[in-house]
């Protein structure tokens, strides 16, 4: 009955957190004297398993790598049909754990992950604790399995590898950034998805929310009519009437609409729940006037996604499984990563009710990265005004992508970036990913690159219906890896990439398009609007001039 349940509690998180696959994972026999003799001083094998069942068979190895003064974990999968080239997989939250290689593996990647240099799962961020194990999470386990994967795969080929690149999203999206940063010749191209690119703005974002709602909860019914009066407000300003809001930029929290008049005595908040939803739509304001902390302008027109309200607001547990089970997920090919709660985190849900995934995750983060280790100090008693910016500025210099976003010297060796952020992402708000492609662009133009230069190298796809890393209401299953490797190895410029919604019969019920910014796609006034064939990627005219971009991109 316990491993039951913790199945079930496991399923429900992994589905909320946007980190949950579908991928099979199966083994067989593998013979590890012979890849031994391949391996370098610092990569010992301690399994290999032949596994037939996937698309392209192959060699599932696990390996041990020192560190300065701690041991990493490293999963490599060699295909049969090795198609030449090095796909690392960096892992979302606080890691420790291995996840499934076996998708890269079957379009022929030789491909790698590592869990960081510690076991657990993911909003567990006791490692932070220890110093050796925090600075392998922060960028030094990703590099050393880089470089001792790469040697053994080639030792295995007797081949040079063609091309390498790395994918991963929220955490493993900021490990993709800080590769580039900090490692500039590991990789040829990068996939970063959702970067959690300011990790302490990100952990007080998180704890203000809860906050917010511990004092005011709101329940589905509130956060459904905030949806719906947001939609109903924004989802014409791209032009088209379709329940997709385009860019959240242009959307403002429709206050007249859910405020309680003698009109409107029934579909409307109090006033002490409208101001709950100001203070996490705009965050807390500085005594100079300025917002400390990220907007979450964004997803709150998701109102149809039941995982939403799992996000912000408490649950019954057999509701919330069954929402989880039916909600269908997709995703840009993003691996697996299954924890294994532990008994005493499950049994409490049974005691006090599942509580929201953003109070979970502040508390587990709190406890790890924002608290000192001789206070337990509950979420609640965190000053984020008083004390948060100080704290935001000591975790900057420390774990974060935007200390010093210098990309000029892994677009010196002709590298690629590719970033990509989902609109209805409920737990990092696209403003983290925005902020971050202009730092970098400012940057690289500071130190001799022209803006036109920079978006030969980098570029930003934003997806208006995705949630954290996959899932969500609309269209959110692409393949941004094959647009990857052409740019690199055919010199392809990233152009309109086809996303779609599956039913539960796996058919296509809808697809749309995403751009490159500044591009957006508009519809060509023929044809179905749920169809992508429908759509062309042009620049809104609020847009024109901001990359000095102005013409249309074509459909590929």
């Amino acid at each position: 009955m316990t491993r039951i349940l913790t199945g079930l509690i496991n399923c429900v998180y992994v589905a909320i957190l946007g980190l949950y696959s579908t991928a099979t994972f199966a083994a067989a026999a593998c013979d590890i004297s012979a890849l031994t003799v391949l391996a370098t001083d610092n990569f010992k094998i301690v399994s290999a398993e032949l596994n037939r069942n996937n698309k392209v068979p192959y060699c599932d190895v696990e390996a041990r790598m020192q560190t300065t003064n701690n041991v990493i974990r490293v999963r490599v999968g060699l295909p049969e049909s090795w198609n030449g080239k090095f796909l690392f997989e960096a892992t979302g939250g606080g890691a420790g754990l291995l996840v499934d290689v076996g998708p890269a593996v079957g379009r022929g990647y030789a491909s790698v992950t590592t869990d960081t240099g510690h076991i657990g799962f993911v909003s567990d961020m006791s490692f932070w604790l220890n110093d050796e194990q925090r600075t392998d999470w922060i960028h030094r386990a990703v590099h050393t399995a880089t470089i001792g994967a790469k040697a053994f795969v080639e030792s295995y080929y007797s081949q040079a590898i063609s091309a390498s690149y790395l994918r991963g999203c929220s955490n493993g999206g900021r490990a993709g950034l800080m590769e580039a940063q900090r490692y500039p010749d590991d990789y040829d191209g990068i996939i970063s998805g959702a970067p959690a690119a300011n990790v302490g703005l990100i952990a007080l974002n998180w704890i203000w929310n809860a906050q917010v709602l511990r004092k005011t909860p709101l329940s589905t019914r509130d956060w459904s009519l905030v949806g719906k009066a947001v939609l109903d407000e924004c989802d014409q300003r791209d032009g088209l009437s379709d329940g997709i809001i385009q860019d959240d930029r242009r959307c403002e929290l429709p206050l007249a609409q859910l405020r309680c008049t003698a009109e409107n005595s029934k579909k409307c908040l109090s006033t002490e729940k409208l101001q709950a939803v100001q203070h996490i739509w705009h965050k807390p304001i500085l005594a100079d006037g300025s917002t400390m902390l990220l907007e979450s302008r964004g997803y709150e027109h998701e109102f149809s996604s039941q995982l939403f309200y799992a996000g912000v607001s408490r649950m019954e547990l057999l509701k919330l499984a069954v929402q989880s089970w039916n909600s269908p997920r997709g995703g840009f090919e993003v691996s697996a990563i299954e924890p294994s709660l532990p008994i005493g985190v499950v049994l409490p849900f049974f005691l006090k009710g599942v509580p929201s995934v953003l109070e979970q995750i502040a508390n587990d983060f709190s406890k790890g990265i924002l608290l000192p280790p001789t206070r337990r100090l509950d979420i609640g008693e965190f000053d984020v005004v008083k004390n948060g910016p100080e704290l935001a500025k000591q975790l900057n210099a420390i774990v974060d992508v935007t200390h010093n976003p210098d990309l000029t010297a892994y677009l010196n060796r002709g590298s690629k970036l590719l970033l990509w952020h989902g609109l209805a992402d409920k737990t990092l708000p696209p403003s983290v990913t925005y902020r971050y492609f202009n730092d970098a662009r400012e940057h690289a133009m500071e130190h001799g690159y022209s803006a036109s230069a920079f978006d030969q190298a980098v570029t930003l796809y934003t997806a208006p219906t995705i949630a954290h890393c996959l899932g969500g209401s609309g269209p959110d299953t692409g393949d941004l890896l094959s647009v990857l490797d052409d740019w690199v190895s055919k010199g392809i410029q990233p152009g309109p990439v086809k996303v779609v919604k599956k039913s539960s019969e796996a058919k296509i019920s809808r697809s749309r398009l995403i751009c490159p910014m500044p591009y957006e796609p508009r519809y060509k006034g023929q044809r179905s609007i749920n169809e992508a064939s429908s759509f062309s990627c042009e620049i809104p005219m609020d847009r024109v001039g901001v990359n000095g971009i102005s013409t249309s991109l074509q459909t590929n």
